[in-house]
């Protein structure tokens, strides 16, 4: 399962038992639930600007010769690598990033910097810094959409009733 399904499983774990109405006042839907629903309709004018941003960083890199791992240090969206520059180690017998990522990042030479790629957490590019055998460093950069206001609470909406639907009767997780 992903990181949506478990989040979903919880939140309607013990869902015949429940005090339906304190029950939805005291817990808040995930932002993980809203960012899924939002991602279905991210507008192509949002989804060009964090390309755009993305390419314009891999312009920076290759042709003004500006260092990779500040401009990860600045702008990543990546808790836990922007702090050292957007590096990671990868190892091709223990993956542990997800597939996308991998493959974009064994394609690469020493030095190239992958053009703008999307996985289940944002937009990315990546920079092989160093191959060693079955090792492989890497930096890169994550940006996210921005979610605006307005599609975050269509997104709580329609899952909000999804809920309320299979609290009511009217669903089956089956469904």
């Amino acid at each position: 399962f992903d990181k949506f399904d478990r989040a979903f499983a919880e939140y309607f774990d013990g869902v015949e038992a429940i005090d339906l109405l304190s029950e939805m006042q005291r817990q808040a839907l995930p932002q993980d639930w809203l960012r899924k629903e939002f991602e279905k309709h991210l507008s192509e004018e949002e989804k060009n600007r964090v390309i755009n941003m993305l390419s314009s960083f891999k312009n920076d890199v290759e042709e003004k010769g500006l260092s990779f791992a500040s401009k990860a240090i600045l702008y990543s969206q990546d808790p836990g690598s922007r702090a050292n520059g957007g590096k990671y180690t990868l190892h091709r017998k223990r993956p542990r990033m997800v597939k996308e990522f991998r493959d974009v990042a064994y394609r690469l030479k020493e030095n190239e910097v992958s053009e703008p790629f999307e996985t289940e957490f944002g937009w990315h590019i990546v920079k092989v810094d160093r191959i060693r055998g079955q090792e492989v460093d890497v930096r890169h950069i994550l940006l996210t959409p921005e979610i605006s206001p307005d599609a975050m609470a269509e997104a709580k909406k329609k899952v909000d009733l999804i809920r309320k639907r299979v609290v009511d009767g009217e669903l089956t997780f089956q469904e």
